[in-house]
């Protein structure tokens, strides 16, 4: 697998901790200083997924998160993380937020800087891991190769929680601006090049970013429901077509193109060829519930996400498209002892919210359009500092996989197991 991308973490890393040591040194009573090394394997009985997981135990993922805050005596906020992280050969470092933040009063706040997008509950917090047992959230919910563009933006935020009497309470979150810099390494691109007819090459634009979310905090202790919207505006990419050999192994029926021409005609006169596909909007909404009561939590969301672009390719011209995918879980966690924290979720998605059953499908397993997972998960605190969690997944359907890691597609299954496997030291 080949998602590489050159990066050390050290001379940042080496900067913020000089910069936080700094300010320690000057006592600051309103300095607080906090950060997490984890690191993460995973194990299929039958396919690569995140990893080279196939009937191996790989660990595909380290996280490094160093953040620190400061209150001035005007009471303006500053915080700011530093972000490392490899996700099987991909790797990145990077400043996931760096914010002002002015609470003017309790229905209005302000921030100005890098932000943290919230979509969904757990959005700005799904990198938390002492908050939860669950190694990675619901797959299609929260996926891991997503986390580079849907995790911050540049721009402002407005927050508040208004109260409403004997009726509880509305949070909201309206946040705007320029989301994080796409780069053709990203995880998500490659992901996107796996079922598309032409490589990313450059991102020659990047979009804006329109977002907010309301929770209604209901009269019944400990139940919150609301939802979120997230639209993503104005992406170009160019892009190189693909050969027809590359194409043999795309996880879609785009894989028949070359076949529609003459022998050898496609990597004569198309391969290779420049393109460009432009993604003109990209939309998430997410309704979502939490109901606390003791040591439970119960969660469940459902999200749509419609995705319009054009493209215009070499010999076949211009053309437009459009999809809707949606999913939704259900998840359970009990804080079971001192030390010990369980979880449960069911989640079902779906490329394709108008073919579900994947009929449409030819060249690809029909079971290529879903995802069905179960996921049992326990997190144990060897310390006040160090945590570990094991979680497994029983899944049926393959939208999650990749054809790039995973040849032979006609000869897919759809039932395979996952298992992960985390360690976290915080601090």
């Amino acid at each position: 697998m080949n998602l590489k991308q050159g990066c050390s973490y050290a001379p940042v890393i080496g900067v913020a901790l000089s910069l936080f040591s700094a300010a320690i040194a000057v006592g600051s009573p309103a300095l607080e200083i906090h950060g997490a090394v984890s690191a993460t394997a995973g194990y299929s009985d039958r396919y690569n997924y995140l990893g080279d997981t196939k009937d191996t135990l790989d660990m595909f993922s380290n996280e490094v998160t160093l953040n620190g805050t400061h209150r001035f005596a005007n009471g303006i906020r500053f915080g700011a993380q530093i972000y490392g992280y490899r996700l099987d050969d991909f790797r990145d470092l990077t400043v996931d937020f760096a914010q002002f933040d002015y609470s003017f009063n309790e229905a209005f706040g302000l921030r100005l800087g890098r932000g943290k997008q919230a979509v969904g509950l757990y959005g700005d917090t799904q990198d938390i891991d002492i908050i939860r047992p669950l190694a990675l959230l619901p797959l299609n919910a929260y996926p891991k190769t997503m986390r580079t563009n849907g995790a911050s933006y540049d721009g402002a935020a407005i927050y508040g929680s208004i109260a409403l009497s004997g009726a509880g309470s509305l949070d909201y979150h309206v946040y705007g601006g320029m989301p994080a810099k796409y780069r053709a390494e990203d995880p998500w691109l490659l992901v996107m090049n796996d079922s598309a007819p032409a490589t990313v090459t450059e991102v020659e634009d990047l979009g804006r970013l329109f977002a907010g979310s309301v929770y209604w905090n209901t009269p019944l202790s400990g139940l919150k429901i609301g939802g979120s919207v997230a639209r993503t505006t104005g992406t170009e990419l160019a892009a190189a077509m693909r050969s027809a050999a590359s194409l043999a192994m795309a996880a879609g029926d785009v894989r028949l193109m070359p076949t529609r021409f003459p022998p050898g005609m496609w990597d004569n006169v198309i391969a290779g060829r420049p393109a460009i596909m432009k993604q003109d909007a990209v939309t998430h909404y997410v309704y979502s519930a939490e109901y606390t009561r003791g040591d439970w939590v119960f969660a469940g969301e459902y999200r749509t996400t419609t995705v319009h672009s054009e493209s215009n390719l070499p010999v076949l011209g211009p053309g437009s498209y459009s999809n809707r995918m949606d999913n939704f879980y259900v998840m359970a966690t009990w804080q079971a002892a001192a030390k010990w924290q369980l979880a449960a979720f069911y989640e079902e998605g779906y490329a394709n919210t108008h073919d579900r059953r994947g009929r449409s499908y030819s060249a690809t397993p029909a079971h290529h359009a879903w995802t069905k997972e179960t996921c049992a998960a326990v997190s144990y605190n060897l310390t006040d500092w160090w945590l570990v969690k094991l979680q497994a997944h029983a899944i049926d359907g393959t939208a999650l996989l990749s054809g790039r890691y995973n040849p032979a597609i006609a000869q897919w299954k759809s039932n395979w197991t996952y298992v992960v496997l985390k360690t976290t030291i915080s601090f």
